[in-house]
């Protein structure tokens, strides 16, 4: 309802009485240098973030969208200018959890309800050794119905796959996947149609897909794509309405798209793009497609219309428009780029837009835009001054460009416009986050340093 409401808003902003305004929300570090807000994360229609005012160093803080109300929540490391360097920043059931080091533990796992008294070790992992404070370093945390996956880090077990309640007893190791002190080493985790899905190395079958439902008797392989000890390295996890779509090497086609619903038989390789490059006889030694999924959209596909959008480039300086439904047949090129590369593919109200970078001298680029057909592949807007990432934010592509300008486009030309001047931001997505209204994200307008801004909307 809110994603709607928002769509509503801004397709009326020239239409009717609305306005966007674009503010700073907090000066937190009180000098040029700024106190960069990193993990920008929406917990119950609380912003929270990392930064460094400066004085206390890297610390937890939450915002309302005020000055007043953007506040440090706890200074977990006490130890002057040092920090608790707050990471992977994760809601939970409206409880956020974090890896932070209070200078005594190392990095370990935390969490918090928004106050000081709230925000507390859950579980010291790794139990240091006397003279050091080494810490488990809990990485890539995803919640799975409730249940927080991490990885994390013991002197018996290694690096493995790990989850918790919220509790120290409830925080426990999912599975030794690589018995003793070597490690697996979990990553790419995701929650895919309720199960936790990941790549692991376990010593036999090299690094492969497998999937958890929190027990150790069903953390499993699902299949050793790469048969033998070598790794297929599945990557690029997108879940396209309830199939997982990913690539990975299985050693006889290069790096390919795949497909997979959770079992052996549905892990399946969609289409060799060897046979594309053939017919356009390149003059390449190696002709597999080298298929570049943008690392704008945060390491994973666009999708719309029951499709997953990617480029596939040729080795050539240049790449084409590809989509799939996750078949063969379905799998098909819809727009040549003609010696460009697209980039910054990125879904916005059921349109995909991406930038062609045609003028390297003048700084001028070209946004498009594109329904996934031939036809509806369209030149949408040319763009001086040259373009940063794209990012679809609930229903509003926002973009910087290189002369500090800051713009929005609502998918109309009369909606694509510069909201401020003088403020760099990086596009990212993951320094972008929308709380009812607002869109909270980082920027530098050269005065402030790296702060927090937003863009609200409003009636005038």
């Amino acid at each position: 309802m809110k994603t709607r409401t928002l769509l509503f808003i801004v397709f009326y902003i020239i239409k009717t009485g609305y306005s966007q305004d674009v503010s700073l929300v907090k000066d937190v570090f009180e000098r040029k240098m700024g106190s960069y807000p990193q993990n920008l994360t929406n917990v119950n229609g609380t912003l929270f973030f990392s930064a460094n005012n400066g004085t206390n160093g890297r610390e937890l803080w939450k915002s309302d969208g005020t000055d007043l109300g953007t506040v440090m929540v706890k200074d977990i490391c006490t130890i002057a200018d040092r920090g608790a360097d707050p990471q992977n920043l994760t809601n939970v059931n409206g409880v956020l959890f974090f890896s932070a080091d209070n200078g005594i533990n190392g990095s370990e796992l935390w969490k918090s309800n928004g106050i000081s008294a709230g925000t507390s070790l859950v579980k010291n992992i790794m139990l240091p050794d006397a003279h050091i404070d080494l810490g488990s370093n809990p990485k890539n945390l995803t919640n799975v119905n409730g249940i927080l996956f991490f990885s994390s880090e013991n002197k018996i077990n290694g690096r493995e796959l790990w989850k918790s309640d919220g509790t120290a007893v409830g925080t426990v190791i999912v599975k030794d996947i690589v018995s003793g002190k070597n490690s697996s080493n979990p990553e790419h985790l995701i929650n895919f149609n309720g199960s936790l899905f990941f790549t692991v190395d376990n010593g036999i079958n090299g690094r492969e897909l497998w999937k958890s439902d929190g027990t150790s008797a069903g953390t499993v392989l699902v299949k050793d794509i790469l048969a033998g000890s070598l790794s297929s390295n599945p990557s690029m996890f997108t879940n396209a309405n309830g199939t997982l779509f990913f690539i990975t090497d299985n050693g006889k086609s290069g790096v390919e798209l795949w497909k997979s619903n959770g079992t052996s038989s549905s892990t399946v390789f969609i289409k060799d793009f060897n046979l594309k490059f053939a017919e356009r006889n390149y003059s390449v030694t190696n002709t597999d497609g080298y298929i570049n999924y943008m690392v704008e959209n945060n390491y994973s596909l666009p999708y719309m219309n029951g499709h997953i959008f990617f480029n596939i480039e040729s080795g050539q300086g240049w790449a084409d428009l590809w989509k799939s439904n996750g078949t063969e047949d379905g799998t098909v090129q819809f727009s040549k780029a003609d010696r460009y590369i697209p980039s910054g593919l990125t879904e916005m109200n059921s349109a995909l837009f991406f930038i062609i970078d045609k003028v390297v001298s003048s700084g001028e680029v070209e946004l498009w835009k594109s329904d996934g057909t031939k036809e509806g592949t369209k030149l949408f807007q040319k763009i001086s001054g040259g373009v940063l990432n794209l990012t679809g934010v609930n229903g509003i592509l926002l973009f910087s460009k290189h002369n500090g300008e800051l713009w929005q486009c609502d998918g109309t030309l009369a909606g694509t416009k510069c909201l401020k001047t003088g403020l760099r931001t990086n596009s990212l997505s993951e320094f972008f986050t929308y709380i009812n209204g607002i869109i909270y994200f980082r920027a530098d307008d050269a005065i402030h340093g790296s702060e927090l801004w937003k863009l609200e909307v409003k009636r005038n």
